[in-house]
């Protein structure tokens, strides 16, 4: 992980780590060391751990995660509501400066079972939205394979008085495409997550080192980005 982080640092404005190939695979120092090890770089980390129990065990993931190991935001399912649930992960985040990043839609085929249910006349996602925007979190979280949604939901944003950061993810081997990142989009704070099409970049091309890979990738996807936003 060591080459993975140094030879794409250069090019990323944060990282983000799934924390269920982390945690349940090496003991806590290591990940500590690992956190260490990218803000020695200048760059923030996010732990993509999706909260989503009673405040009383989120309380006990946001000490270890945050406060122990060093990440700087998390994300969290919505789902669990305001009072006994997110309140308390909020108080604790801003306690420790930490970000606190709401999943609003997520980028799976089966996201459309439950996400676009309509209740009290407005689809879940929507609702979950609003929590954001009205309780002032961070950022929000939305799949990548969902322009349509994040185009939506962008200009909600825009209509808005609140400028959460925009997490998207699941660009490359996941389906999503910088091509058809809405201009609404552009418009606000965006941050364009690329994880396994970099990471197994080193799988399509045996010509080069595995550090050499990760740097190409990286800085491919990074003047992808720039050119669909040069576009907007």
């Amino acid at each position: 992980m060591d080459q993975a982080i140094d030879s794409a640092a250069p090019f990323v404005t944060a990282f983000k780590l799934n924390t269920q190939h982390f945690i349940y695979r090496f003991p806590t120092h290591k990940i500590e060391e690992l956190v260490r090890k990218i803000h020695s770089h200048g760059v923030p980390v996010i732990a993509d751990h999706k909260l989503a129990d009673i405040g009383s065990s989120n309380s006990v993931a946001i000490y270890r995660i945050i406060e122990r190991m060093g990440f700087d935001g998390i994300t969290i399912h919505p789902i669990i509501g305001w009072e006994g649930g997110i309140d308390v992960i909020s108080e604790q985040a801003k306690r420790s400066k930490a970000g606190l990043f709401s999943v609003i839609y997520m980028s799976h085929p089966g996201a459309k079972d439950f996400y676009d249910l309509e209740i009290r006349g407005k689809p879940l996602y929507n609702l979950f939205l609003d929590q954001a925007l009205e309780r002032n979190l961070s950022g929000i979280v939305i799949g990548a394979t969902r322009p349509e949604k994040l185009d939506e939901i962008s200009r909600k944003i825009l209509e808005s008085k609140s400028r959460p950061i925009i997490l998207t993810v699941g660009y490359g081997k996941q389906g999503g495409d910088f091509n058809a990142i809405p201009s609404s989009a552009l418009q606000l704070n965006f941050l364009a997550f690329i994880g396994r099409s970099v990471l197994y970049s080193y799988l399509d091309d045996k010509k080069v080192s595995f550090s050499e890979c990760i740097k190409n990738r990286t800085e491919e996807y990074k003047d992808l980005l720039n050119t669909r936003i040069a576009r907007k």
